[in-house]
């Protein structure tokens, strides 16, 4: 995740869960540069909370397809890193 990425999920999670935090508080807390806001605000004006997070998943699982535990039989990603039976096509691994 990119620190760009990485302070959009945080500022989701803030507005999310404590309405009353202020703009300039968070700036602080993460040390936010006048460039990597302007990053924020044009991701943020362009793309709704979900899209951003939809995009975000397909670019990580894009990027690190190998580092995942996948299912032999049909290729989708297993629930955990260690399960051994794929919830899609029900094939079980060693």
């Amino acid at each position: 995740m990119t620190i760009e990425e990485k302070l959009i999920c945080d500022y989701f999670y803030f507005e999310n869960f404590t309405k009353h935090i202020k703009t300039q508080r968070f700036k602080e807390e993460h040390g936010l540069t006048p460039k990597i806001e302007e990053a924020i605000e044009a991701i943020l004006e362009t793309k709704t909370k979900e899209q951003f997070y939809e995009e975000l998943v397909k670019r990580i699982i894009k990027d690190h397809r190998s580092e995942l535990n996948c299912c032999p039989k049909c290729n989708e990603i297993a629930r955990t890193d260690k399960t051994k039976q794929c919830i899609f096509c029900s094939h079980n691994w060693q």
